[in-house]
């Protein structure tokens, strides 16, 4: 749900909302990977009401995994825009959908879960099953999020047939005031096999040193 003023919107069935492309940042590819950027407005009837940009980097794949890292900005007009999750749920935010499949194993840093998480906070969640159906073969993705990110850890819901949703910000509102600009960094590690909780918190670790470096290398 957004709130602009006294109009509340809702941007799960695109109610009194809509999302707008508005240009390319960048379409880069190199031996080290892909880049790609795009702005994106948000409009409630004629007004634009938010600037949105998304940056993704494409990395070259490994034997096992591939990671795709993204920046998502978000940045007010004129007015103070205000964001929050449906109640108990928390809907929204960065959000992964699963085709059909007959295998599924969510895990988090605690282990494999055996039921869907609601308003759960997390670093991390993976879900991994025979994704490619009638293959027989298994692999997962998984989302890891920048340790640098607004409320870090945030909050998550999983559900086992077939989503994982960082819901930030969450069931608690929370509103960005007009011209300041909000980022949220996530990996999409994208893996075969179905790696358990330490395997895959290693390849989070590997991430979080890779962000530290390259903010240090911003500064």
């Amino acid at each position: 749900h957004i709130r602009v003023g006294d109009q509340e919107v809702d941007s799960w069935s695109l109610r009194g909302i809509r999302y707008q492309f508005q240009r390319w940042l960048a379409k880069e590819a190199r031996s080290d990977g892909v880049r790609l950027g795009v702005e994106n407005g948000w409009f409630v009837g004629d007004k634009q009401i938010m600037r949105e940009t998304l940056w993704l980097r494409v990395q070259p794949r490994s034997a096992s995994s591939r990671a795709i890292d993204l920046e998502l900005t978000w940045t007010p007009t004129d007015r103070p825009v205000t964001l929050l999750g449906a109640e108990g749920k928390s809907y929204g935010g960065l959000t992964l959908r699963f085709g059909p499949r007959s295998k599924t194993m969510i895990t988090v840093p605690g282990g494999r879960t055996s039921g869907d998480l609601m308003v759960t906070n997390l670093p991390w969640a993976d879900l991994s099953g025979d994704l490619k159906k009638g293959s027989g073969d298994l692999s997962g993705i998984a989302v890891f999020v920048n340790p640098g990110h607004p409320d870090y850890p945030p909050t998550w819901m999983t559900r086992h047939y077939g989503l994982l949703a960082v819901g930030w910000p969450g069931v608690t509102p929370k509103t960005l005031p007009a011209g300041e600009p909000v980022t949220c960094r996530y990996r999409i590690w994208i893996h075969r096999g179905t790696p358990d909780a330490a395997e895959i918190q290693r390849a989070y670790a590997e991430y979080c040193a890779t962000a530290r470096r390259r903010r240090a290398d911003k500064d």
